[in-house]
């Protein structure tokens, strides 16, 4: 389905499945009416006597293609883009003929020279469209650049306090962030909540402050106080979504949370503190205070887990007690300028991966990530 109107006969369909944040219907025609890269909708949808039983929520867009050695961007290139998302699988695909029937659909829009590129956003690795995905008979045309990430979420129980399910060394150098502040700066320490649009304007105001300095800033990711980022919260407001927390010490803002509550997860989407206050330990404060806020809420809508987001860290291995695996997938197109993107991304990803093999057998990669991290943010 390429059009808005085919798009909105499936809502019905789309609302009755279970769905992560991203894909929710309104948050999908919220990206698709607001990104200025956005060509148009790119729906499969899969039928079982005659009436939908799965689908796969893409866009077609013009997408920016960083090759990148580190953080160090070496080359920006532009391509024609039908973009996946993540979480966009909806509906049951179960079995692999359903999945190569969903990979067939998008082979034929490649080779009808609809786009240079398909992007399979962060599948579980364990799935029958990843498997479909990486097994097509021309390895040229799927990447080999992307590596699977992990994926860490909290399941909350009631009734248990969240401090007290955590390691003890944990438990301690909490106890010991919270005495800290509290010598320092007294009753100046304070969580603020924000979830009305009325609040809005300050809590970008207050999370810029904090943002502008970070090195996920200088990497062009994470939170900023955008026309775009401004629209997003106001629609996660409106639909009562929005969980956004800052820290302030001495009445300044010193670290934030924004999150996301949907269908009784709480997704943490942008996260950021001043790192003049790293002594401190302000994010993993805040973090930890709010999660224990939450277990001892008492109301409808209350979170049954929270969900870290893609990638790893030691603080998401520390907070999380349940994960997996995932990785994006690309199917390129059948012509010399998408196969050669592959090959340039697959050569530079390869001398990326046995430089930081070589880093991490001499137990050095933590420490030159966070001194890249440092510089990073510094400028």
């Amino acid at each position: 389905m390429r059009v808005l109107a085919e798009v909105d006969e499936l809502k019905d369909f789309w609302t009755s499945c279970p769905s992560h944040r991203d894909a929710d219907f309104d948050f999908y025609l919220f990206f698709l009416r607001n990104s200025p890269e956005v060509v148009r909708p790119h729906v499969i949808v899969l039928y079982r006597d005659g009436r939908p039983s799965a689908l796969v929520a893409g866009r077609l867009e013009n997408r920016s293609i960083d090759i990148r050695f580190g953080f160090l961007r070496l080359i920006r290139l532009r391509l024609r883009a039908l973009t996946f998302m993540y979480g966009g699988v909806l509906g049951d695909i179960s079995l692999a003929a359903e999945a190569k029937d969903v990979i067939s659909c998008i082979e034929e829009s490649l080779r009808a020279g609809e786009a240079d590129a398909a992007f399979l956003e962060y599948l579980p690795v364990d799935s029958p469209l990843y498997g479909c995905a990486r097994s097509l008979p021309n390895p040229v045309r799927v990447n080999h650049s992307a590596e699977s990430r992990i994926h860490r979420i909290r399941t909350l129980v009631d009734g248990k306090s969240f401090m007290e399910s955590l390691p003890s060394s944990e438990r301690r150098i909490q106890k010991r962030r919270a005495r800290r502040l509290a010598e320092t700066f007294g009753d100046k320490v304070r969580i603020e909540r924000f979830q009305d649009a009325s609040t809005l304007e300050r809590l970008m105001e207050h999370a810029e402050s904090i943002a502008e300095k970070t090195y996920q800033r200088r990497l062009g990711v994470g939170f900023a106080n955008t026309p775009q980022m401004r629209k997003r919260l106001e629609l996660e407001a409106q639909k009562k979504w929005l969980r956004a927390h800052i820290l302030y010490l001495n009445d300044q803002p010193c670290s934030f949370w924004i999150c996301s509550y949907h269908n009784g997860t709480l997704y943490g989407d942008f996260m950021g503190f001043n790192r003049e206050y790293s002594y401190y330990g302000p994010g993993m404060y805040l973090v930890i205070n709010v999660i224990e806020e939450i277990c001892r809420e008492n109301q409808t809508q209350k979170a049954a887990r929270i969900d870290f987001g893609i990638g790893d860290s030691e603080w998401k291995s520390i907070l999380g007690n349940q994960c997996w695996r995932e990785e994006s997938v690309c199917i390129f197109a059948p012509t010399a300028k998408a196969v050669g993107v592959n090959s340039l991304q697959t050569l530079v990803a390869a001398i990326d991966r046995a430089g930081r093999a070589i880093l991490r057998r001499s137990n050095l990669l933590p420490r030159v990530k966070r001194a890249w991290r440092s510089r990073i943010a510094r400028g």
